[in-house]
């Protein structure tokens, strides 16, 4: 067994000449993991990252890779995807041949562990509060291995690691000072449950996935008012409740209409009411009941809080951005460059309540 660590660095360059993968050896058995990214990736709040990368269909990934870190001695692949279960149990089918024995994964934050006839499959659940979990036996004479057993379990209750415990009071340091930052200056007030309060979470949304075709906030999800004048990092986070991402998943205009129609004080963001239909910002066009599109919604949204349980009934697939709800709305902010002298009046651009 190997205890491995990994670490993500947005000040390190990418060199997208790297290997996607890694080969080593312990216990005299050569070990090769592979890692595949999100297929989305671009969609989901990178944009520095548009145009410089170039995301790849998984299978044929790993059709590509595989015999390349056989030929550097790998006897076993394990594939760690940023993916969900419907998505890696598709894959598992399409390279059943390649006789791949782990493929772990997490992006809908459900925890599970199952297996096919040929691989395992895990998935990590949220906030380290479990695990999933899989031994694998090797027979180093035959070249074979099996599944001894696999499974999840709660990471509940146990002894603070003193280790992280200090990262986290350093954290928790930091982040007061980080409260106090200011990131805009306002002309007007936006109060809490307004109308022009979500459409402002929702521009910032849209602003970050640019992808995405609408956004739809509850005014309930809009706990504190931004009143006129300075703005901090704190104001924002106490506008919306921490812990909840935002989700996309894809819907027909005729969903829409119903998710509307049944949810709590709507918000929605990337199309206007004109007479008695709904006009797309982006294109002019009505709102097609046929079409899907991309919307963006809360996470409690998705869960069904505030009356919206049709959007995971319409389709329980969504993707978790693994975006918090507030960050978009901070970088928005402090990217129109106001200060004292030019603050922002936003009601103009926001529209009535």
């Amino acid at each position: 067994s190997a205890n491995l660590r990994y670490a993500a660095d947005k000040s390190i360059p990418i060199d997208l000449g790297i290997h996607p993968y890694t080969v080593f050896e312990r216990a005299g058995l050569r070990i090769g993991i592979v890692g595949l990214t999100y297929l989305d990736t671009l969609h989901y709040y990178t944009p520095l990252y548009a145009g410089e990368l170039v995301l790849m269909d998984y299978a044929a990934t790993l059709r590509e890779v595989i015999p390349q870190m056989q030929a550097e001695g790998a006897e076993v692949i394990i594939v760690l995807a940023h993916d969900c279960g419907r998505q890696l149990r598709e894959l598992s089918e399409q390279v059943a041949d390649l006789g791949i024995p782990l493929i772990a994964g997490a992006h809908c934050h459900n925890l599970a562990a199952e297996k096919d006839d040929h691989t395992v499959i895990l998935q990590g659940g949220q906030h380290y509060q479990g695990y999933a979990y899989v031994t694998l036996e090797w027979d180093a004479a035959t070249g074979e291995y099996k599944t001894a057993n696999y499974g999840n379990a709660p990471n509940l209750n146990g002894a603070p690691d003193p280790y992280l415990a200090a990262l986290t009071r350093f954290w928790k340091l930091k982040w007061q000072d980080e409260k106090q930052r200011v990131v805009a200056f306002l002309g007007d007030t936006l109060p809490a449950k307004s109308s022009q309060l979500g459409r402002l979470v929702g521009l910032a949304w849209l602003d970050a996935m640019p992808e995405a075709d609408l956004a739809i906030l509850a005014r309930g999800l809009l706990h504190e008012s931004l009143p006129p004048g300075e703005v901090t990092v704190g104001d924002i986070t106490d506008l919306l409740s921490p812990r909840h991402t935002i989700i996309e998943v894809e819907l027909t205009g005729e969903q829409v209409r119903q998710v509307l129609s049944h949810g709590e004080d709507p918000v929605v963001t990337g199309m206007q009411p004109v007479d008695d239909t709904w006009v797309l910002d982006q294109d002019g066009e009505p709102l097609d009941s046929d079409q899907v599109y991309r919307v963006l919604v809360d996470s409690s949204m998705f869960m069904g809080d505030y009356g919206y349980e049709l959007i995971g009934e319409f389709n329980p697939h969504g993707a978790n951005t693994g975006v918090d709800s507030r960050t978009p709305v901070i970088d928005w902010l402090e990217n129109q460059d106001s200060s004292p002298e030019h603050p922002l009046n936003l009601l103009p651009e926001l529209g009535a309540d």
